[in-house]
């Protein structure tokens, strides 16, 4: 049964889109067939992070007007075959475009939106390529598509950094979360802090992690590399690689299949 992972972060700037290619590719140089689903449609990036070289003939944006699933094939990308990358498994990309950023007013984001895209563009999608895991890119912040995002998923994954206007969005959030018995989210979760470095950044997490009441175990390094170049380091660094064995850490232990 294919397992779906909202991604997320309170705060643009989180390394979010970047995790989330990362672990895609983990996930399918081990075999799985991944698929990822871009709903940040404001600020599409997902595409130039995978480095693609060709563009499909529709996106996310003309599958949420019209939750048409014949329209589905039309809107994937082989990444593997784009990107020229060899994987053991598949991975496949539902792309938000530049193309297509003013179409975003032209979109109810609603309950009969939400359930005809699971159900109709998203039950397709993984049926059609036999997907493991489809992971969806929201949109940071607090708005309707990124609540829509976050009930999409079976899990969700927050991402954040640890500045002080982030912690405390954070932290809001999933309290927040947590105490609304009536929002349809799943509350299984967890959370990944990126560019973590120095003494400033442990006494950031530890506050952090009392306002939500758990550890969090998983702690991207600070790269200055990262921080100015996307990079899928899973594929282009070393196994020892700091950056590289962190996102490998998380893939292994938060997605292993049961």
């Amino acid at each position: 049964m294919v397992r779906k992972i909202s991604f997320y972060s309170y705060k643009g700037g989180s390394g979010r889109s970047v995790s989330l290619a990362n672990i895609a590719f983990a996930l399918a140089s081990k075999g799985n067939n991944v698929g990822c689903v871009e709903l940040d449609i404001g600020a599409p990036g997902l595409y130039e992070i995978l480095n693609l070289d060709r563009m499909p003939e529709k996106s996310c944006v003309s599958l949420l007007r019209n939750r048409d699933p014949v329209a589905v094939p039309q809107s994937v990308i082989d990444v593997g075959n784009a990107a020229h990358v060899s994987l053991k498994g598949k991975l496949y990309l539902i792309p938000a475009l530049k193309r297509d950023v003013m179409a975003v007013e032209d979109i109810k984001w609603d309950k009969k939106t939400l359930e005809d895209f699971s159900s109709r563009v998203i039950n397709t999608f993984a049926k059609m390529y036999e997907l493991d895991f489809i992971l969806f890119d929201l949109r940071s912040g607090i708005d309707l598509s990124s609540l829509i995002g976050l009930m999409l998923g079976d899990e969700y994954a927050i991402f954040t950094r640890l500045d002080k206007q982030s912690v405390e969005g954070t932290s809001w959030l999933m309290n927040t979360i947590k105490s609304k018995s009536t929002v349809n989210i799943n509350p299984r979760h967890f959370v990944v802090v990126t560019g973590y470095r120095g003494d400033l950044a442990r006494i950031s997490l530890t506050k952090l992690e009392e306002s939500i009441g758990e550890t969090i175990e998983y702690k991207i390094p600070y790269d200055d590399k990262m921080n100015l170049q996307e990079e899928i380091v899973v594929i282009t660094r070393q196994k020892d690689d700091p950056v590289r064995a962190a996102y490998e850490q998380l893939v292994d232990k938060e997605f292993a299949i049961e």
